[in-house]
């Protein structure tokens, strides 16, 4: 199966790896380090094919937090609903760096779950670090 095929396969609530391996190499470049501390470097082949198929025997979405917490990179979802209304009518992600500083709200996206939102707020952390890792010699 080509690259298009696993990305029209694949759900549209999971981070699209292929994307962010060919968009984000540097970002892309530090996850496979993290994978590897992980599971180990003799796995990261497999790893990295099933991370691509986005595979549930990859990595688990919610990892993601814990590879950006190490980045200083922080995720934050965020449910909308009325006040007179305890049930949410969307959901947002915005991201933060370790100082506290907004690095991304998103002006109209929301999404109609907490998933679609996740992923959302995973590929832009990932376009972010990115941005941070090709401005900034020898970052972490």
């Amino acid at each position: 199966m080509n690259d298009l095929q696993e990305i029209f396969k694949r759900s549209k609530d999971e981070v699209d790896f292929v994307k962010i391996r060919r968009d984000c190499p540097k970002a892309w470049d530090k996850l496979m380090e993290w994978v590897s501390f992980k599971f180990g470097t003799w796995l990261l082949p497999m790893m990295t094919d099933r991370i691509l198929a986005n595979s549930k025997d990859g990595i688990n979405q919610r990892d993601l937090y814990d590879f950006f917490d190490a980045k200083g990179v922080y995720i934050s979802l965020a449910c909308n609903n009325e006040w007179d209304n305890p049930q949410p009518i969307g959901f947002m992600g915005e991201i933060f760096s370790a100082l506290g500083e907004c690095l991304y709200t998103p002006s109209d996206d929301e999404f109609t779950s907490r998933t679609l939102a996740e992923s959302a707020a995973f590929e832009k952390a990932f376009s972010i670090l990115e941005t941070t890792l090709s401005t900034t010699p020898n970052k972490q």
